[in-house]
């Protein structure tokens, strides 16, 4: 359509007016001057023709749209400094009130066991469950020969070379059994030059009686001490 507009408006300007059909140029004495024309002449008409039509078609043709900007992208999260790490509490140190406090232990009687073999009971009943201390002391005279005067204590005598038997007698303090013989409980341990010793004694309910070991009362002389301790 463009071009055939075209065509008539070089025709008329160039040859004094031409007209077109859909067979082409109906005019044929212009169109026969369009090929006698001079070269030049039909070389411009053509020219201006094909640059107009041109023109034309590209100011109609649709322009293509410009480059999509690219979409902008959004500023990737910045990440949060890490935190140190809290500084762990040190473990909560127990009330010092929490803490077992060792066991404390009070004298609650005190028995004094004759050499001689007098037996002695205490007026404290010692309870079931409950475990007592026993502490004996003190020595006693047991004897003299060959002009030296021996003594003994809880569990030994001649404490110039420590013995705990003499005759078939195990010597020293018995608790809770009045029989003189070779087996004489409790033992109150290794020998002390302190001549004192502690035992763990447990209670039964019941009191206590003591008694001196020895295979010869005749010539002894003395006494010693056996404290009962109840725990506080």
């Amino acid at each position: 359509m463009y071009r055939r507009s075209l065509a008539l408006l070089t025709c008329g300007v160039l040859w004094g007016g031409c007209s077109f059909d859909e067979g082409g140029i109906g005019n044929t004495d212009a169109a026969n001057s369009i090929v006698d024309a001079p070269a030049a002449d039909a070389v411009v008409a053509i020219d201006a023709r094909v640059i107009d039509a041109d023109l034309i078609n590209d100011a109609s043709a649709p322009t293509p749209d410009g480059p999509v900007p690219d979409a902008a992208v959004p500023d990737a999260p910045v990440p949060d400094a890490p935190l140190p790490d809290a500084p762990v509490p040190d473990a909560a140190i127990p009330d010092a009130a929490l803490i077992d406090a060792p066991i404390t232990y009070s004298v609650v009687e005190t028995l004094t066991v004759n050499c001689d073999g007098t037996e002695v009971t205490s007026t404290t009943t010692l309870s079931a469950a409950v475990t007592y201390h026993l502490r004996a002391s003190g020595t006693c005279e047991v004897g003299s020969f060959a002009g030296t005067t021996y003594f003994a204590d809880a569990e030994y005598w001649d404490f110039n070379s420590p013995k705990n038997g003499a005759a078939g007698v195990d010597m020293g303090v018995a608790i809770d059994d009045t029989v003189v013989d070779g087996t004489k409980p409790p033992d109150w341990g290794a020998y002390d030059s302190s001549h004192i010793y502690k035992i763990a004694f447990p209670g039964t309910g019941a009191t206590i009686t003591a008694k001196f070991y020895d295979p010869n009362y005749g010539d002894n002389n003395g006494s010693i001490s056996v404290e009962i301790l109840a725990p506080n």
